[in-house]
């Protein structure tokens, strides 16, 4: 009887080794590293290509890092990220969704429920000043209508019965959010408002933004209305790709907001991020359903690892983010993803808009 105690005993010891030795060859992810950024090799496990074939890897929220070969994905705190070597994961943000993109190539770097319908408040205009552009005549001949100088928040000053130009009304609507100005565009299409709104879905279309729906110019809560972070970052595209857009999205100042009769005052840049940071374009919103919402490209100097600095531009869209957070949670993603660029496979991928002239 002794003589099978000792085979026994190896046999046990050989199945409790194979059993925790196979899981980490099938899957291991890290734990968190040291608050200097750097991770000890014994950390450090990458993802088999059969645990990537399965889906992303759920971690848990207190993991900072994380290291893979590419071929994996991972999800942390809803966010799916594809790592190439060590990798920060992004930051923790309180926002219901969000998406960062690599402005030149389209590539999707991150993002969290990125095409869930969400309302998404003032971004709306962004695509009310695309319509405008291709339907509105550079100097509406129509008078701005008592509805629509009247609209809550009737930040850009419209007056009714003024003639404005189409330059003035962009202004008003994009750099003090004006959704007076933004339904005078509306109004000063030569086919009708409706018409101006069945134009503005079939640009979100054109534009592949395919879960977006509007129903007004301003971006005031409209039940069925809504969008996706993925859409809206596809519309701030084609919006940076029309320069004249592009500049009123940059402005960090004021700009004129000027009626046919020659009378003219200045509206503020009331996107904060914009106002904050040099080399960021871009428009926010907020309602009480949508929350404070972000979609802005925004230009941030890293350290190449050569005792230099290299400039990486990103699109970040953001949807859900309670007060006085939007600035700060958008900031934070935007330079997670410029400073780990090189190691952030693409997880997705946008087309980029022609320039236009």
């Amino acid at each position: 009887m002794r003589s099978l105690i000792r085979p026994l005993q190896v046999l046990v010891l050989w199945m409790v080794t194979v059993l925790l030795v196979l899981p980490a060859t099938e899957g291991t992810v890290v734990r968190t590293a040291p608050a200097t950024g750097t991770a000890d090799s014994a950390d450090v496990a990458t993802m088999s290509a059969r645990t990537a074939a399965s889906g992303p890897t759920q971690l848990g929220p207190k993991r900072r890092w994380v290291t893979s070969d590419g071929t994996a994905r991972f999800r942390h705190r809803g966010a799916v990220v594809r790592p190439a070597g060590l990798t920060a994961l992004p930051p923790r943000v309180r926002m219901r969704s969000w998406i960062v993109v690599d402005s030149a190539t389209g590539e999707v770097l991150g993002h969290k429920l990125a095409n869930q319908r969400l309302p998404v408040a003032s971004l709306t205009k962004l695509l009310t000043a695309i319509t405008a552009l291709d339907r509105v005549p550079a100097r509406p001949v129509t008078k701005v209508p008592r509805w629509a100088a009247r609209q809550t928040c009737s930040c850009a000053g419209i007056k009714p019965g003024r003639r404005y130009d189409r330059r003035s009304l962009l202004t008003g609507a994009l750099l003090t959010s004006g959704n007076d100005a933004a339904e005078a565009l509306a109004a000063a299409d030569p086919a009708g408002r409706w018409a101006f709104y069945d134009a503005m879905n079939a640009a979100a279309f054109a534009l592949g933004a395919t879960r977006t729906h509007v129903a007004n110019a301003s971006g005031l809560t409209v039940p069925g209305a809504h969008s996706t972070a993925a859409d809206m970052a596809r519309v701030l595209d084609a919006a940076m790709a029309r320069p004249a857009l592009a500049r009123l999205l940059g402005t960090r100042g004021s700009g004129v907001v000027r009626n046919g009769a020659g009378k003219a005052h200045r509206v503020q840049q009331k996107t904060h991020y914009v106002q904050t940071y040099a080399g960021a374009a871009g428009k926010s919103g907020y309602t009480s359903a949508s929350l404070n919402t972000l979609a802005v490209r925004t230009t941030i100097a890293v350290p190449d690892g050569a005792g230099g600095v290299v400039e990486r531009t990103v699109d970040v869209v953001t949807l859900g983010a309670p007060g006085g957070y939007s600035t700060t949670g958008t900031r934070a993603l935007a330079t997670w993803a410029a400073t780990w660029r090189d190691q952030l496979l693409p997880v997705g991928r946008l087309p980029r808009a022609a320039v236009s002239p």
